[in-house]
């Protein structure tokens, strides 16, 4: 992390050639917490790779990391009824939707869960991981993400722009909107002298190198921003301080907090000084638990205000907070993020433990299918769920179950495999089974004028998909063909 209050008076001199992903100024750039800029990106053009249906791949988006929907923090998906993104992605190759990322899991593993026409988010990343469920190869994405924001101002005084030691600056530092209580700089009076050529005796036509403007600037200062309100004479680095004079919580504010909304409770506007807490998750007992206030405004910067920093205290009572040292910052129609301390949720305070749970045991990662279960079947050939089968996906193991009834003819049941992206082209090959009722491997299931059931497995089942072949030979029957897959 590097802060605001690192800078000194030569930090973007020493720092600005250097934008390396180890640099102070990158680091600056990328650290969500530094963040005090909310960008909104609209109709990002992506390209997906040439292919049928089932083609995978992966895109790096323009901005990262891919932040939540107000922009408060880095953006998640768990399941359809438990996200917070800003991302969206239209695309006919990917409609039908987005996937939980596999925590952990290689590019390959990726690709394995993710079904045709679905993806998968890198947030932190910025990075969108896919499986087509067309040909198609366009599409755009909206998103948010935050960057950091550092102005040297002076209200409208503008020095020109400097690129190099070459710059002539006895013809670009024109002082053309100056501020009227700023009237003079080592004597030079900007009533008469409106082009700065000057300072000091020393001539910028000839002296106007890095060197010695850094020399001659020995009024700008790194100073407490909210004393830099109230008393400076100097031209002073700030951040965000708004027409009031208002800093926003101070310096480079720290936004750890054991919970925070809108993910664990809510926070919303009562009045311009307080905001009123609902579902909150701990008890409040001590005014020091809030941690912060990120408002997002409807129009405008995000600021982000800190308890006890630059000035400001946020109190609690009865669920609502109220701000002080820091004007009347709240509007009607703004968002928050609030940052509360407390017990960590994972944590039993009355066995001293941390509780860990497994989202994904072993016992739940099947799927049962319902293949069939009908009468009357055609006397004729058939395939169910159909001619292309079904997708194992990252399932290898398969057991059928059900019942084979004609009275007056035959019903023979097998099943199909293949291995192909493309299962309208795969070529298509019976298996065998254990047969689990008789304790034998078979290749099918078959009926004579009678009824019968039938049980089989089939292990280390390493295929794309799988179908089940029916052979009726006449029109008066029943099956019944219930599917287990897990992995």
């Amino acid at each position: 992390m590097v802060n605001v209050s690192e800078i000194d008076e030569n930090y973007i001199i020493k720092n600005s050639h250097d934008l390396s992903s180890e640099s102070k100024l990158t680091k600056l750039i990328n650290d969500v917490s530094q963040a005090t800029k909310v960008e909104t990106v609209t109709g990002e053009a992506i390209i997906l790779a040439a292919g049928a249906a089932g083609t995978t791949g992966k895109i790096r988006i323009g901005y990262a990391p891919i932040m939540d929907s107000i922009g408060g923090r880095i953006g998640y998906y768990r399941a359809s009824t438990d996200k917070d993104s800003s991302l969206v992605l239209s695309s006919t190759a990917l409609a039908t939707g987005q996937m939980p990322l596999v925590d952990g899991a290689t590019e390959t593993g990726i690709y394995s869960a993710l079904t045709n026409g679905t993806y998968s988010v890198d947030y932190v990343n910025g990075i969108i991981y896919y499986k087509k469920g067309t040909t198609g190869t366009t599409g755009t994405v909206n998103y948010k993400y935050t960057g950091q924001e550092v102005d040297l101002s002076v209200n409208s005084l503008s020095i020109g722009d400097v690129t190099s030691n070459s710059q002539n600056i006895a013809t670009e530092a024109t002082l053309s909107n100056a501020d009227s209580t700023l009237t003079t700089i080592a004597g030079l009076d900007f009533a008469t002298e409106t082009t700065l050529t000057s300072i000091d005796g020393k001539d910028f036509a000839t002296e106007a190198t890095l060197e010695t403007i850094k020399d001659k600037l020995a009024d700008i200062e790194i100073l407490d921003a909210n004393a830099a309100k109230s008393g400076s004479t100097k031209v002073v680095v700030t951040q965000n301080i708004d027409s009031s004079g208002n800093i926003g919580g101070g310096s480079s504010p720290s936004t750890t907090a054991d919970y925070k909304s809108p993910s664990d409770f809510n926070a919303v506007y009562t009045s311009n000084v307080t905001i009123t807490l609902s579902g909150v998750p701990i008890t409040i007992t001590d005014n020091s638990q809030i941690k912060y206030i990120m408002m997002v405004p409807a129009a405008g910067q995000a600021k982000i205000f800190v308890n006890g920093s630059g000035g400001v205290t946020i109190t609690h009572a009865a669920n609502v907070l109220t701000i002080t040292g820091a004007g009347t910052p709240f509007t009607a129609g703004d968002v928050y993020e609030v940052g509360i301390n407390g017990s960590t949720k994972a944590y039993d305070t009355s066995t001293d433990t941390t509780k860990i749970i497994n989202i994904t045991p072993e016992s739940s990662k099947y799927v049962p299918d319902a293949i069939v279960n009908t009468t009357n079947l055609a006397a004729t050939t058939h395939y169910f769920p159909s001619s292309t089968g079904m997708e194992m996906g990252g399932f290898n193991h398969l057991s059928i179950g059900g019942e084979l009834i004609d009275a007056d003819g035959n019903i023979t049941l097998s099943v199909e495999v293949a291995n192909n992206s493309d299962a309208s082209t795969a070529v298509w090959h019976q298996i065998y089974g254990y047969d689990m009722i008789n304790n034998t491997t078979v290749n099918q299931q078959a009926v004579a004028s009678g009824t019968t059931s039938y049980f089989m497995d089939f292990e280390a089942l390493n295929v794309t998909h799988v179908r089940f072949k029916v052979i009726c030979s006449g029109a008066t029957n029943t099956v019944k063909v219930m599917a287990r897959r897990k992995v």
